[in-house]
């Protein structure tokens, strides 16, 4: 969700040359699959487009192109050390509005609008905290 969330909040500013955003995965668990229905029906009801995706695990690549690395929780950042070794890029995106705290997980909670205003609310705050670097 956060992408597409960051996405719109970019398209909403008329800053998208200035960002490239993408959502990668630790792991190959979800690898070739779309995003998760619940979730694409909460940002189709936000008025968030959410168009065809295929998930992929992040490469070291990306983490050296990329200015920030944004993880939804504490096991995502252990997981980016394991495979790729520690980097100053990469962060909790709870760090831009949640004081440092995770995003809960909505595939075990099932609340994926609680979780849609978290990541809305935190991407708000990165688009402010970065646009003036962009």
């Amino acid at each position: 969700m956060a992408e597409y969330i960051f996405k719109h909040l970019v398209r909403l500013a008329h800053l998208e040359q200035a960002y490239v955003v993408d959502s990668v995965a630790v792991s190959n668990e979800e690898s070739g699959n779309d995003v998760y229905p619940p979730a694409k029906r909460v940002l189709a009801a936000n008025g968030i487009p959410c168009p065809r995706r295929r998930a992929r695990r992040i490469t070291r690549d990306d983490l050296q192109s990329a200015d920030y690395v944004l993880c939804m929780d504490n096991s995502n950042l252990r997981w980016l050390a394991r495979l790729l070794g520690y980097s100053p890029k990469v962060q909790l995106l709870g760090d831009y509005g949640l004081d440092g705290a995770e995003i809960e997980d909505p595939w075990y909670s099932g609340n994926f609008d609680k979780v849609f205003e978290q990541i809305r609310d935190c991407c708000q705050n990165l688009l402010q905290a970065t646009k003036d670097r962009a």
